[in-house]
Order: structure tokens, then C-alpha cells, then sequence
């Protein structure tokens, strides 16, 4: 039986535009944040989902609540589910990072799989607190779809979690999605594996690259 996990990264938020660092913290959506993700349920309207989680965040919720609008379901809010924990690093721009913690920032640039985020969450404790929550996700809805909105930082461990042979460097060069972009996970009998990452082209002109987590 297989089940599948479509993850979509949060629309463009306050911090993606001023570039800061949001971690846990609740920043909400920016207009074309809204926008996108309005765009995304129309455009996967014929997209068969049968349950839908987000983070306890509120710019994952409110991109999964058009999803949950248009097919009458419930967005169920999971917080094991939500971006990295950034500690220190939490609402600094990327500019203060470098100022106030230039090793961490040099090693979020070339090792992040390495990286400890002062007063914050490792990568590893990262990985595995996510890939856990879709694992149980997957288990309590067997044979369905199940779309997730989630975190741009948090997203790029899943290549790594679900690879068969791990790496540092498979975690350090995955990309960090862009906005409202689609992850794909299908767990079988077999195996479970991603079979897409951060596919935007469905998008359109509403598509952002935004990289701040």
C-alpha cells in the first residue's frame, strides 16, 4: 500500500522580505505570501489530498487553510512540524549573525550539517524530529495523500532522512526550497523515498526565491 506526502514550503513571509532569521518565532505572511498560496490550491485543485497538517506556525497554517477550504478538512496544527530552532540567531538579519557569531556563520555557509545554532537546535536533532512527525504522519493516514505545510529549513533534511546512503555533503549541498514550492515523499511496502524536491514550476510568475528561514 503506499501513502503519500506532499510538503509545501510556506508562501513569502515578513522575515523572507526584510531577511531575518524567524526560526520558531509567528511571522505571518507577506501580501504575495498570501497570493501564492491561494495560487497553489487552485493550481492543485484536481490534486487528490485526504488529510492536511501544518506547523504550529502561522505562516504554515494559513498556506495549508486554502488547501483544507476548498475539500472541507481540518488543518491540524503539529509542532514537531515547525522551522529550526534558531536560538540566538532568532529575528537577527543575516548581517547581525555574521557580526555576532561569525564561526557559526561561516559553518552555516559550509557545513551545516555540523552546525549547533547557539542556544538553538542542532541539525540533527532537526532531522530527525521532522522525519519522525512524517513518519507517524504517513502511519496514521495509510494509503492516502496527506499534504503538510511546512519550513524552507526544516524541508531541506528530507532529501537526507530518507536517503539510503547518507552524507554529510547530501545534507550541505540540498538547497533550501523556494516559497510554496512541492516536496514529494511516497512511503511503499518497499522502500520510502522522495520523489520530487522543491518543485516550484507550477507556479508560474508567482514563484520567490526567498532562502531566510
Amino acid at each position: 500500500m503506499e501513502t503519500r506526502i506532499l510538503i509545501i514550503r510556506h508562501g513569502q513571509s515578513e522575515a523572507n522580505i526584510n531577511k531575518f532569521f524567524a526560526g520558531q518565532t509567528n511571522i505571518q505572511l507577506t501580501e504575495l505570501g498570501v497570493t501564492q498560496a491561494e495560487m497553489a490550491a487552485q493550481l492543485l485543485k484536481d490534486e487528490q489530498i485526504d488529510a492536511i497538517y501544518s506547523s504550529s506556525l502561522d505562516r504554515a497554517y494559513y498556506t495549508a487553510l486554502p488547501f483544507a477550504r476548498d475539500r472541507n478538512l481540518e488543518v491540524i496544527r503539529v509542532p514537531e512540524l515547525m522551522e529550526r530552532d534558531c536560538g540566538h540567531w532568532t529575528s537577527k538579519s543575516f548581517d547581525e549573525v555574521e557580526r555576532l557569531y561569525p564561526e557559526e556563520r561561516l559553518q552555516w555557509n559550509n557545513d551545516p550539517m555540523n552546525l549547533t545554532i547557539s542556544g538553538g537546535e542542532s541539525s540533527p536533532d532537526m532531522i530527525n524530529r521532522f522525519g519522525k512527525a512524517l513518519d507517524k504522519i504517513a502511519k496514521e493516514n495509510e494509503g492516502k495523500v496527506v499534504l503538510v505545510a511546512s519550513h524552507g529549513g526544516i524541508i531541506k533534511s528530507v532529501p537526507y532522512y530518507y536517503a539510503e546512503v547518507k552524507s554529510d555533503a547530501l545534507f550541505n549541498q540540498t538547497p533550501i526550497p523556494t516559497n510554496c514550492s512541492i516536496t514529494e515523499i511516497l512511503y511503499s511496502d518497499k522502500e520510502n523515498k522522495v520523489i520530487r524536491y522543491a518543485d516550484d514550476s507550477y507556479l508560474g510568475e508567482y514563484k520567490s526565491g526567498a532562502f531566510i528561514i
